[in-house]
Formats: C-alpha cells, sequence, structure tokens
C-alpha cells in the first residue's frame, strides 16, 4: 500500500527523484538535460514553483519502506480562464523497478476521489509509449471520458471523472 508523503518534508528525496525522472525524460526532449544548474539539479526554477506556489500540491510516493516515486498536482487558479481543468497532474513519476504495480493508477485515482475534480489534465510525450498506454489505459478501465489534444511533441489529456 502506498502512502503520500508532502515532498516539504522529503524535500532532498524529492529531488533525487525528480532528477531520475527528468534524465528519463531527456530521451524524449534533450533540452530537458541542459538545465542542470550547478549542482547537478534539473529544472531548478520549476522545481523551486512546486513548493512556492499555492495551487501546487509536491508529493513523494512511499510504497512500504521505499520511496518510489513523485507526484504534483495543481488545482485550476480561480478566474483564470487558460484553465480548462479542475486539477492537473503535473508531474508523475514511478521509478522503474517499481512500475506496473498500480501504485502510479491508485495515486491518481485516490487523490481526485479525495480532492473533488471533475476534470483532470495531464501533457504527455508522444514517444513515451510507457506513459500513452498508462493513462490511455488508465482511462479505457475506468471508463472515464477524456480527449487527446495534439501539442507539438505532446500529447495533451482532458478527462472527466
Amino acid at each position: 500500500m502506498y502512502k503520500l508523503i508532502r515532498a516539504e518534508k522529503e524535500r532532498y528525496v524529492f529531488q533525487q527523484l525528480f532528477n531520475e525522472y527528468v534524465e528519463e525524460l531527456g530521451q524524449y526532449d534533450a533540452a530537458l538535460l541542459e538545465t542542470a544548474d550547478r549542482f547537478g539539479d534539473y529544472l531548478p526554477d520549476e522545481f523551486n514553483e512546486f513548493f512556492h506556489s499555492p495551487a501546487k500540491r509536491p508529493y513523494v510516493i512511499k510504497e512500504g519502506k521505499e520511496m518510489v516515486g513523485i507526484v504534483v498536482f495543481s488545482r485550476a487558479v480561480k478566474d483564470d480562464e487558460d484553465d480548462i481543468c479542475d486539477i492537473y497532474v503535473e508531474e508523475l513519476y514511478i521509478a522503474a523497478p517499481y512500475r506496473r504495480r498500480g501504485i502510479a493508477a491508485a495515486v491518481v485515482e485516490d487523490y481526485f476521489a479525495e480532492n473533488g475534480g471533475r476534470t483532470c489534465g495531464m501533457c504527455v510525450y508522444k514517444e513515451n509509449d510507457g506513459a500513452v498506454s498508462f493513462w490511455e489505459d488508465f482511462f479505457t478501465q475506468r471508463e472515464i471520458p477524456q480527449e487527446r489534444l495534439d501539442a507539438e511533441n505532446m500529447w495533451f489529456y482532458r478527462a472527466g471523472l
């Protein structure tokens, strides 16, 4: 059984897992790998925003005694006409040895059930077959209506829960 831990309590672990995640995404967008700061941490501005934006909720995912992944949810900002979803899954990463165990699906499903989102959105690199397959299976298995919009090298999914 997994547990979500607020990333503020495990910032170092969150940073390490976030770096692994960005390195993995680098195969779909090489520019990501050029964002490391002098400490070797990727996307430092975006990373810090996770902890300073009131709309963002970063978590470390713990399974048993192991820290196995990260997730960042964000809420739509009131009166922002560009927001087309209630909640966004901004980042979702499960370390390779822990994939295909249902952890990611349980995290997303439980978060939406507990936080009352009616629509969710997320972007996925088109070439990231594992992530595309995960989201399409997630929606299909739960009979969740969704649309997939073309956003250059990514798919934007908007789903009704």
